[in-house]
């Protein structure tokens, strides 16, 4: 799951956001990933399908294919890979289900530099432990 360079992608139906999100994790996490961006939502689900990203941004609300059917999408490829999932849904109800099918995390919008560095951070370390546990270096 864990190469040299992980692969990180970015799924909104808005070109501004997902140029706003790369720029974020390119500037707080250089070299560590290699990120792919899509404004169309449906792109995005073949690209899980077959490059299999280690982490995956999506917005909630889109046209052809919504967030959570993206998160379903993921974590049916491989459990291992980490979602957070950017929305202006702030209710109690959509983040729920979110984290019900899977989210490993959640940032609202509008978006806060801090609150997406700090989730990918943490999926970042969840799958480095992985990647330990796997190697044999961690004990579970």
């Amino acid at each position: 799951m864990i190469e040299d360079v992980m692969k990180l992608m970015i799924v909104d139906d808005e070109e501004l956001l997902t140029k706003l999100l790369r720029k974020i994790v390119e500037s707080s996490f250089s070299g560590i990933f290699a990120i792919k961006t899509f404004n169309d939502s449906e792109l995005a689900a073949n690209y899980i399908i077959e490059e299999n990203p280690s982490i995956v941004i999506t917005d909630l609300i889109m046209p052809k294919i919504d967030g959570q059917e993206i998160l379903r999408i993921a974590k049916k490829q491989d459990k291992g890979i980490k979602v957070i999932v950017a929305t202006a849904d702030k209710t109690l109800t959509s983040s729920i289900n979110c984290f019900m099918e899977g989210a490993d995390n959640y940032v609202c919008k509008p978006i806060q530099p801090d609150d997406v560095i700090r989730a990918v951070n943490y999926c970042k370390q969840g799958l480095e432990h992985w990647n330990k546990i796997i190697k044999g270096k961690v004990r579970v």
